[in-house]
């Protein structure tokens, strides 16, 4: 088959910004070869929505590449990006390659992740096997790896070099030093020896054949030669040789112990949040009567931390006194001393965000809401008559039926509502995030979350 009928593979760079350029040089790697690969700071201009770009991306990609580093963690839109990830794998054929976890450094890997086989670019041949699993992907789909600088994939392509290792130095060959030849000693050394070989009768031949060690010369000109022999003195032994060895040090092996994340945390505020341990949950619903709930599928998460209780009238406040937060426009119930303990309402979203940060916390996922509704009766007041807001646009779900959502709900315009009128667990409805609060917005509440950390 033709190369130039086949479209190159895109995979999706998933990473922290503080990785952003071992993310840019394996980005620039794969470029060349023949690779679509798609980077945010390379990909989005300026003036698009970077989040809807994002999106389209994941699910526009053949392979999703999830950087991780120590740096790495599950938090605004990188959240976003693995989760959107996960639901199309959902979707993808058994055995499938779509989601790849690399790891830039040593570190430990999302919980999310654990089910797929990762690879470790910081060794030697971790780049090599990356390419492996993307040319199989490649031959899977009909897509095609057209290197820049060696032709096509289908080439044995040298292993490049990565940037942790060190050249070998150079080592100029240093010049010989020419000994010294003493010409002039041993002239006169021959001389000496002729001048006596003539005047004693030496047979001056042989001296140049065998010279002795010694020569005595005695007084009647007659020369006696005596080879000296080496003689040894055998000093008894009195003990018997037996040589020492150096005995083998056992390195203690530790076992890593895994530290168990309390139940409840009270955060800097002093507001009580619960653990939602990390696993899967089953998200949606098939009933017929509710299309935005469709289809039901699996979702993977990491711990987390979520408010016991909605944000009350006295915890809003809080904010409030440090102009940090605005006020609501509706203060019948927020300035009543017998309403303090109660949900602060006519919030919009990003009041509710604006909030959440204050306290060093983030709004709670849809999912993440929807996984603590049904996993725990302790996270109170969920299906009153507040609805929640929470971090995600309002879409369907991977799988669900497109032409439920008209287009003027595309292009990220609405952030979903969970919860109230005594809704189910999956219900869902949406408002635009700076919605503009009337006397109607009475049940317009929300809660934190935030990620936990061992």
């Amino acid at each position: 088959m033709n190369p130039n009928s086949k479209r190159p593979l895109k995979v999706f760079l998933c990473h922290a910004h503080p990785d952003a350029d071992k993310v840019r040089a394996l980005y620039a790697r794969l470029k060349a070869d023949g690779v679509d690969a798609w980077l945010d700071k390379e990909n989005i201009i300026p003036g698009q929505d970077w989040e809807m770009e994002i999106r389209k991306a994941v699910r526009e990609s053949d392979i999703v590449v999830v950087c991780l580093s120590k740096q790495f963690s599950q938090k605004g839109y990188r959240q976003n990006e693995v989760r959107i990830a996960l639901d199309e794998a959902n979707l993808q054929p058994e055995g499938e390659i779509f989601v790849i976890p690399a790891r830039l450094e040593e570190c430990n890997y999302l919980e999310s992740l654990k089910r797929f086989h990762g690879v470790d670019l910081f060794e030697e041949r971790g780049y090599e096997y990356l390419m492996r699993a993307l040319r199989l992907r490649a031959d899977k789909i009909g897509a095609v790896l057209q290197s820049k600088k060696t032709g096509w994939a289908g080439l044995t392509l040298p292993i490049k070099k990565t940037d942790t290792q060190k050249p070998k130095p150079v080592v100029k060959p240093q010049p010989t030093p020419k000994p010294e030849e003493p010409k002039q000693v041993v002239a006169a050394f021959i001389g000496v020896v002729v001048i006596f070989a003539v005047i004693f009768g030496l047979p001056w031949k042989q001296w140049f054949v065998a010279a002795p060690d010694i020569a005595t010369v005695t007084p009647t000109n007659t020369a006696t030669y005596i080879t000296p022999q080496p003689t040894f003195t055998k000093i008894p032994s009195t003990s018997t040789f037996n040589p020492v060895l150096p005995t083998k040090t056992e390195v203690p092996t530790f076992t890593p112990t895994t530290v168990p994340l309390p139940e409840e945390i009270v955060d800097d505020k002093g507001i009580t949040m619960r653990l939602i341990p990390a696993g899967a949950f089953t998200m949606g619903s098939n009933s017929d009567s509710s299309s935005d709930e469709y289809p039901a599928h699996e979702v993977h998460l990491d711990a987390y931390y979520m408010d016991i209780y909605k944000v009350t009238n006295t915890a809003y406040k809080e904010c409030v006194k440090v102009k940090v937060c605005k006020q609501p426009i509706f203060t019948s119930s927020y300035n009543s001393p017998d309403f303090a303990q109660m949900p602060v309402v006519y919030i919009n979203w990003d009041m509710a965000q604006t909030y959440c940060e204050w306290r060093g916390s983030r709004l709670p996922t849809e999912a993440e809401w929807e996984k603590a509704a049904g996993s725990t009766y302790e996270i109170y007041d969920m299906f009153n008559n507040g609805s929640d807001w929470v971090e995600d646009w309002y879409d369907i779900y991977p799988g669900g039926d497109p032409n439920y959502l008209y287009s003027y709900l595309y292009g990220q315009k609405y952030k979903v509502l969970r919860g109230g009128y005594w809704a189910g667990i999956t219900n869902r409805g949406y408002r635009e995030p700076s919605h503009k609060i009337d006397d109607q917005d009475y049940y317009l509440s929300f809660r934190c979350a935030r990620d936990a950390e061992p």
